[in-house]
C-alpha cells in the first residue's frame, strides 16, 4: 500500500484524484413545498430499501458525486464506461469526517444516474449509450446517535439563510489516463482532442495541474486528464472545503413524507416548467433546450439558475427557441460586463430591443 491524497492506495494502482459535491439538507416538514417530483423519485431510486421513516437515528443524504464525460475543476474527467464502474465501486464505501478513518460517520448505500442540466432520472442502460455529460448521484446514511454534531450541522445547513456547507469529498485510485486538449471554456470530453502521440503526451503531462503545471498549452488550450481502465473508490469524507467544484448534496429525513430541499434545482426546474408551459416543447426538444442553456452557463461563467431565469423571462415575450437562447446569452454577457443583476440585465436588454423595433427608419 502507498499513500494517496488522503487514503492509502493498493499497490496495483498508480494514481489517485478527488471528486466532491456540496451537502445542503432540508429536514423540516414545513419545507415540503420545496420538494419536487423529480427529487422524490430520485430519493426512491437511491434509498429503495432504507426505512428512514421508522429509523430516527438515521439521516439520509444524497447529491451529485460527479459529472461523466465532462472535465471537472481539478482538470480530471471520466468517460461513460469508467463512470459506471466508479458508480458501482462507491456503493457501501464508508463516510468519515475530514478524511479521518478513525472518525466514521456513516456509509454510501446506493448510486443512480440523471440527465445533466435537467436532473431527469436515467437508467444504466440509457447512460451506457451516452457520450454527452450525465450526473452520477450517490445516497448515503449518517449515524445520528454517535455523530450528533455532524448530523445537526448537516440538518441546520438546510436553512435557506444558512451559510454553513459540507461537501462529499471522495478519492479514487486508477492505473492509467489519457490526455485531452480543450479550446476556450469547453469542458465536455466530446468537444476535446485526445492526444495519441507519446512524445506530446509526455510533454503535456508535465503541465497537468495534478503535476504542478499551469494546465494550459503555450497557445492557451486547456490540458486535462481522462481516467481510464480499472478504478477503485478509496473512501468518502465530509469536509468543509472541497477539492473540486460540484453540485449540492441534499439531506433526507422521512416522517410521514420525505422532506428535502434543493432550492437551486427546484428554481431551475420551476423555470424550465414555466418555459415549457409557453413553448410546449417535446421531451427531446426540452432536453436539448436545457443543454443549450447549460452551454450558455459555461460560455458566460454565470449560474444555471440565472440562465434559466433569463430564458424564462424571454419566453414570456413570444420569442421562439433560437431567439430566447440568443437573448439569454446576451443578457448574461451584460451581467458579466456591467455588474447588473440578472433581472436588471433582462429589463435593460428588452427595453433597448423594444426601442429599436419601435423606431421608424427612413
Amino acid at each position: 500500500m502507498k499513500q494517496g491524497i488522503f487514503y492509502e492506495i493498493p499497490d496495483k494502482y498508480k494514481y489517485s484524484t478527488i471528486f466532491a459535491s456540496e451537502v445542503k439538507p432540508i429536514t423540516s416538514k414545513e419545507r415540503d413545498k420545496y420538494l419536487s417530483l423529480a427529487s422524490k423519485n430520485k430519493i426512491k431510486e437511491l434509498f429503495p430499501e432504507v426505512d428512514l421513516e421508522n429509523n430516527d437515528d438515521l439521516l439520509g443524504i444524497w447529491g451529485s458525486a460527479f459529472v461523466a464525460n465532462r472535465i471537472n475543476a481539478n482538470s480530471d474527467g471520466v468517460k461513460t464506461k469508467e463512470a459506471i464502474d466508479m458508480a458501482k465501486s462507491l456503493k457501501w464505501k464508508f463516510l468519515d469526517s475530514d478524511h479521518k478513518r478513525d472518525r466514521l460517520v456513516g456509509f454510501i448505500v446506493n448510486t443512480s444516474y440523471s440527465e445533466f442540466g435537467t436532473n431527469k432520472l436515467l437508467t444504466e442502460e440509457e447512460v451506457s449509450k451516452l457520450e454527452s455529460p450525465f450526473n452520477v448521484d450517490i445516497g448515503g446514511i449518517i449515524w445520528k446517535i454517535p455523530n450528533p454534531t455532524v448530523a445537526e450541522y448537516i440538518e441546520a445547513s438546510g436553512d435557506p439563510e444558512s451559510q454553513d456547507k459540507l461537501y462529499f469529498s471522495w478519492e479514487c485510485a486508477f492505473i492509467d489516463n489519457q490526455i485531452i486538449l480543450l479550446e476556450g471554456n469547453k469542458k465536455n470530453i466530446e468537444d476535446g482532442k485526445i492526444i495519441d502521440d507519446p512524445k506530446q503526451i509526455k510533454e503535456l503531462e508535465a503541465k497537468l495541474p495534478s503535476n504542478g503545471g499551469s494546465g494550459k498549452t503555450d497557445d492557451g488550450k486547456r490540458i486535462a486528464r481522462i481516467i481510464v481502465g480499472e478504478i477503485y473508490a478509496l473512501g468518502v469524507g465530509l469536509v468543509e472545503d472541497p477539492a473540486a467544484q460540484v453540485n449540492p448534496i441534499q439531506s433526507v429525513k422521512e416522517k410521514s413524507t420525505i422532506t428535502i430541499k434543493s432550492s437551486e434545482n427546484d428554481k431551475i426546474e420551476s423555470n424550465l416548467q414555466k418555459i415549457n408551459n409557453i413553448l410546449q416543447l417535446s421531451e427531446n426538444d426540452l432536453s436539448k433546450f436545457s443543454k443549450d442553456l447549460t452551454e450558455i452557463t459555461t460560455e458566460t461563467s454565470q449560474s444555471f439558475d440565472d440562465v434559466s431565469k433569463a430564458a424564462c423571462e424571454f419566453s414570456k415575450q413570444g420569442l421562439n427557441v433560437e431567439e430566447i437562447l440568443k437573448r439569454t446569452k446576451d443578457a448574461l454577457v451584460l451581467v458579466r460586463l456591467s455588474g447588473l443583476d440578472i433581472n436588471k440585465s433582462v429589463e435593460c436588454l428588452s427595453a433597448v430591443i423594444k426601442i429599436f423595433n419601435d423606431k421608424e427608419f427612413p
